[in-house]
């Protein structure tokens, strides 16, 4: 019984995951997003083509998880005109320190996850992807001095200014 009950135990030891000594610096670079926690509501809109806006309603839900390691962002919007859902995501975030860097691990109900590269800054965020023929798709983020987080999407090609493609302005519901 005895030889039972230490076996179990240093299996257990062996098995648990262990406080890793990056953790509590992996913590401090997600406190630089800790403003982002609590339920946010708001509207804006994003392009469906070249002369078409579609707006949209939602909600933005982020909260801290696994003690400050991560952060899991939810977000739902409705198109305005019609109720049905038009973009809905879902997304963590950790900071990576083998690339000393953000991780963004998207999951959008529209096309298939993957991971981006998430910069911090001094009152939001930015991230971007490349698309096949060359083109960038980038998002930035912004809180502003009234506490609005104003996102903002472009989309460019070498050469040219980029296009504006999406904006939502979010507001920090006070039921959180």
């Amino acid at each position: 019984m005895l030889t039972s009950a230490l076996s179990s135990l240093v299996a257990f030891a062996l098995l648990a995951p262990a406080t890793l000594p990056q953790d509590a610096s992996d913590k401090k670079q997600m406190e630089k997003l800790a403003f982002l926690v609590g339920k946010w509501e708001g509207e804006g809109w994003m392009s469906r083509g070249p002369e078409e806006r579609m707006e949209f309603k939602g909600t933005e839900t982020v909260q801290m998880k696994l003690g400050g390691l991560a952060l899991l962002v939810e977000g739902e919007f409705v198109d305005k005109t019609d109720g049905r859902i038009v973009h809905q995501t879902l997304g963590v975030i950790n900071y990576r320190p083998d690339r000393s860097a953000f991780n963004l691990r998207a999951y959008l109900f529209n096309r298939p996850s993957a991971d981006y590269r998430l910069e911090a800054l001094s009152n939001g965020y930015t991230w971007s992807y490349e698309l096949e023929h060359g083109a960038t798709i980038k998002y930035t983020m912004n809180l502003m001095n009234d506490g609005t987080w104003l996102e903002r999407g472009t989309y460019a090609m070498e050469g040219m200014d980029p296009v504006p493609i999406f904006e939502m302005r979010l507001k920090k519901s006070a039921t959180q």
